[in-house]
C-alpha cells in the first residue's frame, strides 16, 4: 500500500488539495494512503493514483467545459477547477451534493454543482462538454454519453471493468 506522503511521485496534485479536507474526520488517518475511502451513504472515492491517471487523460486547459458524473465528496471536481477547467459536476444523491458542496465551499472553490441523475430529460438537455469524466456508477449503454462530448475534440474518461477507458 502507497503512502502518499511518502512518495510523491504518485502525482504533485496531492499537494494542490489536502485530500483530508473532503473525508469524515474519523478518516483522515488514512487520506494519506493511496486507498479507495468511503465519503458515506454506501460510495466510495476512488484511490487517488488510479484518479490522477484518468485527470490526467482528460488533458486539463484552462477553460474546457468539464463535467463530472457523481460529485461524491467534490475532491475531483475541486482538482479539475483548480487545473483551470470550467466545471459543472452532477450527482445523484442529494445528501452527498450537500456534502460536497460544503467542502468546495470551504476551500472558496466555485463550481456549478448540481442534483441530476444521468438519465433523466435534465441530462439529456446540458450543452456539449469538452470533457466528460465519470467517477460515479454508471450502467448499460454510455452512447448517451458520448453524444455529450464536443465532436472535434471531446475526451470521455470512465472507470470500467476495474479499469478506465
Amino acid at each position: 500500500m502507497a503512502c502518499l506522503t511518502d512518495h510523491a511521485e504518485i502525482h504533485p496534485w496531492i499537494k494542490i488539495i489536502p485530500r483530508n479536507l473532503f473525508f469524515h474526520p474519523e478518516l483522515a488517518r488514512f487520506t494519506h494512503l493511496d486507498i479507495p475511502l468511503p465519503v458515506g451513504l454506501g460510495e466510495m472515492a476512488l484511490a487517488p493514483s488510479f484518479l490522477y491517471s484518468m485527470i490526467e487523460k482528460l488533458d486539463i486547459q484552462k477553460g474546457l467545459k468539464v463535467i463530472e458524473v457523481g460529485t461524491g465528496n467534490g475532491y475531483t471536481a475541486a482538482l479539475l477547477s483548480v487545473l483551470g477547467a470550467k466545471v459543472k459536476t452532477i450527482e445523484r444523491n442529494r445528501e452527498l451534493l450537500r456534502r460536497s458542496q460544503e467542502n468546495l465551499q470551504k476551500l472558496e472553490i466555485k463550481l456549478e454543482s448540481e442534483w441530476m441523475d444521468v438519465y433523466s430529460r435534465d441530462f439529456a438537455q446540458l450543452p456539449l462538454f469538452d470533457r466528460i469524466l465519470v467517477t460515479g456508477g454508471i450502467e448499460g449503454n454510455f452512447e448517451f454519453l458520448e453524444k455529450k462530448l464536443n465532436p472535434k475534440d471531446g475526451i470521455l474518461i470512465f472507470p470500467f471493468g476495474g479499469e478506465w477507458d
